[in-house]
Order: structure tokens, then C-alpha cells, then sequence
């Protein structure tokens, strides 16, 4: 699996360097050139990006898809049901490769049960091949562990967010052979610029330290980006966003290298929760 194309850019919502450009199906469809040469065959979604019907017209339907489910704490079978039904019907697939609840932090001892059986039933019924949940903090998934081992969990790490790796949790999810899906591997695209946008200006000295590490040079940020979560972190699947058609083949170029990594590079990070939590960008 390794590469996992993410589809929240597409949507233009997501990312803060992203410029917010129509998606075409024309631009989809040599996307997906680009993923059946390079074997890629994983595409991470979500009904909530607004994009799964377009994908469904292109070809890109033909890939595997991971998608992600919103619930509610009064958790309503019915109501997840057919957001997931639709989704199968927007990108024209009888059968996801995963399918994760958006919001844990919804998951309680009233419902937890309730939700197990049901995502156990999606399973069993062939609507999916693998079954989790996609976090923020590491209590999401602790709190279940005890009820529920998730086939997956997504979960944000980066080279400034070290946070769940640094508490041992990623190392906890590997013990129990938990399949792991890294997100927000370059932060929203912040960490592949040279020029920071203003609201992030606070952390000038961050990003001046990691610019005078990296040279001011994308292809050494690109690389030490992929590089701390699979041969430091020792994550196999890595979730990855782009702007355009040369930032994809680049990014793909760079991680099938292999690269080193340096001390100074492993010591850099940030404790900063106002600049690696993006819900507090908001």
C-alpha cells in the first residue's frame, strides 16, 4: 500500500497553499494515469470533501477506496447507513477497502457496543474489507481498545507533530497489528513552502530552523517530510496530498528513494499544540 492518495485538496477546502483551483474529470483521470503506473491503488476519501461523486465519473472509480463516516453520539444505524450506500453509489464501487468513523470522540460506553456490531455487519455482509477510526488524540482509540481492535486508525504525524509516536501509542497500534494510515504528513502543505502565510508567522523561528535545515530546498522538505514517518516512525502507509500533476510525480519520485535521515532532522520537532493541531487553526 505505502502511498495513499488523499482527495480532501480536491475538494478546495482543505490545505492552507492550496490554491483553490476547479478540479476537472479531465485532471482526475491523469491523476489516475499517474497512480496505475506508479502502482498505487489506494485512494483515501470522505463524503464530507464534496468529491466523491466527481471521482465516481472518472477513472479513478476503479481504484480501492478508504472513506471516512461521521456519527453521532445517539448513534443511528439507519442515518450511517445510507451515507454509506451513497457514497457507494457517487463513486459507482460495490465494495470499500475501508471504511472509518470520522469522529470518535462520539464513541461512548452507551453506544460503543452498538457501533461495533454494526461496523462488524458492514464486514461480514462484504461492504468492506477493513473497519476503524480516524483520530486527533490518542484517547480516542485507547478508550475502545478494551472492546474494539480497529482493523485501522489514521491518525496526524509529521515532522513537527510527534506527539502520539513520542507517547508510545503508534508503537502500541503496531503490537496489535493495527494497519496505520498516516495523515497530514507535510501539515497541510505548510511545510513544503518557502514563504509562510501570515497567520503562521507567530512560529517564524520554526520554520526558519526547518527552511535553514532543509536548505530552502522542496525536494529535501518533500523527502525528510516521508522519510521521518516510514524509516524513523517505521509507518508503512503514508496519506498524501498535492496542488498539482508535477507535485504528485515529485512526491512519488522522492519516496520511492532512499534517503538517510540525520540527527539534526530527527530532533526537530514541535511542541507547539496552536501550529501542529490544525483544529485549532480554525
Amino acid at each position: 500500500m505505502p502511498l495513499i492518495i488523499g482527495t480532501a485538496q480536491f475538494s478546495g477546502m482543505y490545505g492552507v497553499t492550496n490554491k483553490k483551483k476547479k478540479i476537472t474529470i479531465k485532471y482526475l483521470n491523469q491523476v489516475a494515469n499517474i497512480l496505475k503506473k506508479n502502482k498505487i491503488n489506494y485512494i483515501d476519501t470522505a463524503q464530507s470533501y464534496k468529491v466523491e461523486k466527481l471521482i465516481g465519473k472518472t477513472k479513478l472509480k476503479n481504484f480501492k477506496f478508504i472513506t471516512k463516516v461521521q456519527i453521532t453520539k445517539k448513534f443511528d444505524e439507519k442515518r450511517t447507513f445510507s451515507f454509506i450506500s451513497q457514497s457507494l453509489k457517487d463513486l459507482q464501487i460495490n465494495k470499500f477497502y475501508g471504511i472509518l468513523i470520522h469522529d470518535p470522540e462520539n464513541i461512548n460506553k452507551k453506544n460503543i457496543l452498538k457501533i461495533k456490531n454494526f461496523f462488524f455487519k458492514l464486514k461480514k455482509n462484504s461492504i468492506t474489507t477493513k473497519i476503524g477510526i480516524s483520530i486527533y488524540e490518542g484517547k480516542h482509540v485507547k478508550n475502545i481498545l478494551s472492546i474494539w481492535v480497529p482493523d485501522i486508525v489514521q491518525l496526524p504525524v509529521n515532522i513537527l507533530n510527534r506527539d502520539l509516536y513520542k507517547s508510545g501509542l503508534i508503537n502500541q497500534l503496531q503490537d496489535l497489528n493495527i494497519e496505520i494510515h498516516a495523515r497530514s504528513v507535510f501539515l497541510q502543505g505548510l511545510l513544503l513552502v518557502n514563504k509562510i502565510p501570515p497567520q503562521f508567522r507567530r512560529w517564524h523561528k520554526i520554520f526558519q530552523k526547518w527552511g535553514n535545515l532543509t536548505k530552502y530546498d522542496k525536494d529535501k522538505k518533500i523527502t525528510y517530510c516521508l522519510n521521518i514517518i516510514k524509516n524513523y516512525m517505521r509507518i508503512k502507509n503514508i496519506i498524501i496530498g498535492f496542488e498539482n500533476i508535477n507535485q504528485l510525480k515529485k512526491i512519488i519520485l522522492l519516496f520511492k528513494r532512499k534517503n538517510k535521515l540525520n540527527e539534526k532532522i530527527i530532533s526537530f520537532y514541535s511542541k507547539e499544540k496552536k501550529l501542529i493541531d490544525i483544529r485549532s487553526w480554525k
